[in-house]
């Protein structure tokens, strides 16, 4: 049986990855460079992780289409996928190229490489007419000849397949709140309701990342900020009406959106951060950025000084033909110093591996020195900064996190304390 990664999955692991290798230098081109060693290595540990999710959703789906009563069948001979109850008796003829888990109301199947739903008895909901199907809560995005729409769970339109460009606003909502979309038409940004009404019109000309219920907009050329109604837990209630929190006048290239309370900004190739009333609060003055995150599970009680929970950036200036890449904190201070040629991370981790000259070695989030730069290469265990470490041991003994390291082709491990 074929299955299609979902929205989420694609999403997260694509983000770790590309947090990962954002940080490879800009080299010229020659015939082996170090970037190019990189992006090769990252093809390679992508194409694994896609292959073990691929796995993962297979075994999942198969799980959950045995707990609904539904086994995954094929043709021998054709090659085709359906469905079978715990009985044997094939509720759905394998007539399909793919066919998506069970999930106890209806799945996405495709003919042909065109795609469509069917319910649990095999009957068409939205006939397989469309290049790409996916499900956002009881909606489908829908996708034909380059334009996309939404259909609602009976196969009715919602919005129009008229759009350029068309994705779910991925935020918390607000309690009962609807869900909202991003689309494009005749080069202008607007948003619709779940409902297929409009609730910012067709007129700006780019968009950030809406954050917290702040929306960074451009229109003619110039940046601003829309503010959506949000509850205590900044999850947007769509429903309400908005207002502009900063007048168009903000002149940039690109805002990102608010990370814990600033946003990265692009003007002229150079990379700054402003807050929510639109003030530069670290200059343009690094020739590569990426936005302020903290990792995402606050730990408690933490005992090692090089660890902590506060958000950094990561930030690079150009040295030569390459560009030396550090962190700054949310005051602009450098708090990982601007020396290194690679800097490898994710959301998760609290420990920061950084490369240079070749060598290898691991700091905080503080900037302080936890492994030193001698190594081969290090990797540091996935066991790291789980849920269970949130808090302290009951006994009081303190949280431990591997490291493995390769020095002159000699394997270790080293176990650091927090």
């Amino acid at each position: 049986m074929t299955t299609r990664p979902t929205l989420l999955a694609k999403s997260l692991f694509t983000m770790m990855i590309l947090v990962n290798s954002s940080y490879a230098n800009t080299t010229p081109p020659q015939n082996k460079t170090p970037s190019q060693t990189e992006a090769r290595r990252q093809d390679e540990l992508k194409a694994q992780m896609e292959a073990k999710i691929r796995l993962e959703q297979r075994a999942l789906q198969r799980a959950k289409a045995h707990h609904h009563g539904l086994v995954s069948i094929q043709d021998p001979t054709m090659h085709k996928y359906g469905y079978q109850d715990a009985q044997g008796n094939v509720v759905i003829k394998p007539i399909y190229d793919e066919i998506e888990k069970f999930n106890g109301t209806d799945m996405i199947v495709a003919k042909s490489s065109l795609y469509g739903v069917i319910d649990r008895d095999g009957k068409v909901i939205i006939d397989t007419v469309y290049d790409d199907i996916i499900r956002q809560d009881s909606h489908y995005i829908v996708k034909k000849q380059g334009l996309y729409g939404v259909l609602d769970e009976n196969g009715e339109v919602v919005i129009d397949l008229t759009n350029d460009e068309l994705h779910d606003v991925s935020v918390i909502k607000a309690h009962r709140s609807k869900s909202a979309y991003f689309a494009k038409k005749q080069g202008k940004y607007g948003m619709y309701d779940d409902k297929g009404e409009v609730i910012l019109p067709f007129e700006y000309d780019k968009h950030g990342k809406i954050e917290q219920g702040i929306l960074p907009v451009s229109k003619n050329g110039k940046w601003g900020m829309i503010k959506f109604t949000t509850d205590q837990y900044h999850g947007i209630d769509f429903d309400k009406p908005y207002h502009v929190m900063v007048d168009f006048g903000l002149d940039y290239d690109f805002i990102y959106g608010f990370t814990d309370e600033l946003s990265l900004v692009v003007k002229d190739d150079k990379y700054g951060f402003i807050d929510k009333t639109g003030k530069l609060v670290s200059g343009l003055d690094y020739d590569f950025a990426l936005p302020f995150y903290a990792p995402i599970l606050k730990i408690k009680a933490i005992t090692n000084p090089s660890i902590n929970n506060e958000p950094i950036a990561f930030v690079g200036k150009k040295s030569g033909d390459k560009i030396q890449l550090g962190a700054i904190d949310k005051t602009g201070k450098a708090v990982i110093p601007l020396i290194y040629d690679n800097i490898q991370s994710d959301l998760f981790t609290h420990l920061i591996i950084v490369i240079k000259d070749g060598k290898f070695g691991v700091v905080g989030r503080t900037g302080s020195s936890v492994l030193p730069l001698v190594y081969d290469n290090v990797k540091i265990s996935p066991m790291c900064f789980m849920p269970f470490d949130l808090f302290p041991k009951n006994n009081n003994q303190p949280r431990q996190c591997t490291i493995y390291t390769l020095k002159d082709g000699v394997e270790g491990e080293v176990s650091i304390n927090y």
